[in-house]
């Protein structure tokens, strides 16, 4: 199953070596012409006509970040995202090198952990404490493996997990296809989608599609198994309601409407034409825990729904 193959590699931003390996085992026999630029993003090409239409997905995942080493046997850490403090206590987490970091001693009021706040012990892979030789600026993942059953997913990093399996099935199906696709698996998601930024620019693109994941938790309107979100601008930015009249047919989808500007797939390209630009997501409950949860109904209905739409 390539979402648990995907959620259980170390990918933090930057280092998203093994996920991009993957991926072109994945579709290097049906796409001979994929570039990977100098940010790590990589772009699969398949040439077409009549329209231009690209697709992302992320492949990186939180991470956190050593910031200071100044206990023989532990080490201060921040995320590189929103982390809500209940759900670190005696996490386990790991590096590149498979050392072992058990989170303690989460500090702060407030439901989101800052800076310094976060202490980590270090331990061997047998949970006996450790003295390492450790880096700063050293990242760190959780150490969760992916599960599953007939009716949900639950994994870490399940964002990149379950949108580079469906964007792999959607250029798998798309071959034939007249049109013209860029399969977009992006570098730094968790740094203000800076790879996505980069890929896109300088694209002729007719039509633009970010698959994400949409935090259940923090959207009281968004649940699981209600179907695929469909994340609209706030029109005091550009609206992107009349892109978004290509799902008005589907029932089973969500509306969510955001002013982060960042949220929306038309910051990755061409911000004078973000109308042509929109982000698809499926809900993740306790998203950005160690135990995310995805419906696997909602995952097959965002690929079922993407492929027809993007089908000529």
């Amino acid at each position: 199953m390539l979402i648990k193959k995907l959620s259980d590699m170390y990918a933090p931003s930057g280092i998203e070596d093994q996920v991009r390996k993957t991926v072109i085992k994945e579709l290097s026999a049906f796409y001979p012409d994929y570039n990977v630029d100098n940010l790590g993003n990589l772009i699969v090409h398949k040439p077409g006509s009549k329209k231009t239409i690209a697709i992302t997905a992320p492949m990186d995942e939180l991470s956190f970040l050593v910031i200071n080493d100044s206990d023989e046997s532990s080490v201060t850490i921040d995320s590189l995202s929103a982390v809500k403090k209940n759900v670190l206590e005696n996490i386990s987490l790991t590096d590149k090198n498979d050392k072992v970091y058990i989170c303690n001693n989460v500090k702060g009021s407030d439901e989101f952990c800052k800076l310094n706040s976060i202490k980590a012990e270090c331990y061997d892979m047998c949970k006996v404490k450790k003295h390492y030789s450790k880096s700063l600026s050293e990242q760190l993942v959780y150490t969760t493996q992916c599960i599953s059953n007939s009716d949900y997913i639950i994994g870490k990093a399940l964002e990149r997990s379950v949108a580079c399996s469906i964007l792999c099935n959607l250029a798998r199906n798309l071959v034939d296809s007249m049109f013209e696709y860029y399969f977009i698996f992006s570098s730094q998601n968790y740094c203000d989608r800076k790879g996505a930024c980069v890929a896109t620019n300088g694209l002729k693109i007719d039509e633009l599609y970010n698959l994400c994941g949409i935090d259940e938790d923090a959207n009281e309107n968004v649940k699981c198994g209600d179907g695929i979100v469909i994340i609209l601008r706030d029109k005091k930015y550009v609206s992107s309601e009349n892109f978004a009249e290509k799902f008005s047919k589907y029932n089973n989808k969500q509306l969510f409407v955001t002013n982060d500007y960042v949220c929306e797939g038309g910051c990755y390209f061409r911000q004078k034409d973000t109308k042509n630009c929109i982000s698809v997501a499926f809900p993740i409950k306790h998203m950005h825990a160690p135990n995310e949860i995805v419906k696997i109904e909602d995952i097959k209905y965002l690929e079922k729904t993407i492929l027809e739409i993007i089908l000529p």
